[in-house]
């Protein structure tokens, strides 16, 4: 799992090239990328019951493949395929697809066809996602897979993303027995050491199958930075099939120290008629080298039995 190093709000995050990539000059026009990371760490993680167990696993090593062609001077066409797999067990292999898309970006903007975490997650969800396994909750959306998305240029700041999710009556996870349709809205600006950011889902094509169509999730949250210090926050309102709403207030504060990042993070999750929840996680990240970070993380989330609450640590090598 990449964590960010600043906010990368919603367009940002969604073209900026892989750092530590592998970079192939194919001709004048065409460039290949390959890029990876080997995530080993020890996990104790807390059950319904209250009961712990200790782990040595996986933190999502990846393999990546991107590529770029310059049809001409304005406008290019590119890929990005992103596969995940697992440094403690051996015959898996490359088990999952992350990500997978291509697209053509230029003065237009950019538009991309494929899966990829969806615009809603990227641009409010993550808000307060810097940590490896104990990120507080995210609100729900449209979920990923069978993706167009549309980036628009930044004009002078302001930058919006429009996002439609398209399932057939066949697709595993829709559970309705007809064709669903859903659409994601996103909207942000950002200044010098600040930025706001504003979404919409729609719900529509939710994980879940019809018990979700249709109810929408809206919120949005900003950051500002100061030197070394960044703080961000995020409120959000989840509506549920029973004609209830969830609301989600968090905050995040960031401080790099110079070899690494320090975070913490508190969320207050209340659902309407149901005692609300805090979340809070703590997180360390050192760089060893400049390819090789480690990271010591602990996060409780109020749960019953105290399920979930998890205590983690690990190293990341980018190649």
């Amino acid at each position: 799992m990449y964590r960010k190093t600043a906010i990368a709000l919603a367009i940002g995050a969604a073209i900026a090239p892989v750092a530590n990539a592998a970079d192939f000059q194919i001709n004048d026009s065409t460039t290949l990328s390959i890029y990876g990371t080997v995530e080993p760490q020890i996990i104790n993680l807390k059950d319904s019951a209250g009961d712990s167990a200790t782990e040595f696993t996986d933190n999502d090593s990846t393999l990546g493949f991107e590529g770029e062609h310059n049809f001409n001077d304005a406008t290019s066409g590119y890929f990005h395929a992103e596969f995940e797999w697992d440094v403690d067990e051996a015959g898996d292999g490359i088990d999952s697809t992350d990500e997978a898309y291509f697209g053509l970006k230029g003065g237009f903007g950019n538009i991309r066809f494929g899966t990829n975490d969806s615009l809603y997650e990227n641009a409010v969800g993550e808000l307060l996602d810097e940590f490896e396994n104990v990120s507080p909750t995210e609100p729900a959306n449209n979920g990923e897979g069978n993706q167009i998305t549309y980036f628009s240029p930044s004009f002078s700041g302001f930058s919006f993303g429009a996002e439609v999710r398209f399932l057939g009556e066949n697709e595993d996870e829709n559970l309705t027995g007809s064709s669903q349709t859903g659409f994601e809205l996103t909207a942000n600006y950002d200044a010098e050491n600040w930025g706001l950011v504003a979404g919409y889902s729609d719900g529509s094509t939710r994980e879940g199958g019809a018990g979700f169509v249709d109810e929408a999730t809206i919120g949005g949250g900003g950051y500002v930075k100061y030197g070394s210090v960044e703080v961000r926050g995020i409120y959000a309102a989840e509506d549920q099939a029973d004609g209830s709403t969830t609301d989600y207030l968090g905050g995040i504060v960031g401080f790099d120290y110079g070899g690494g990042d320090v975070y913490f993070a508190v969320q207050d999750i209340s659902p309407d008629g149901v005692d609300s929840r805090t979340e809070i996680a703590v997180g360390i990240y050192h760089k060893l080298y400049k390819n090789l970070e480690v990271f010591a993380e602990y996060g409780t989330f109020d749960n019953v039995n105290d399920e979930g609450d998890t205590i983690a640590g690990g190293a990341i090598f980018k190649f």
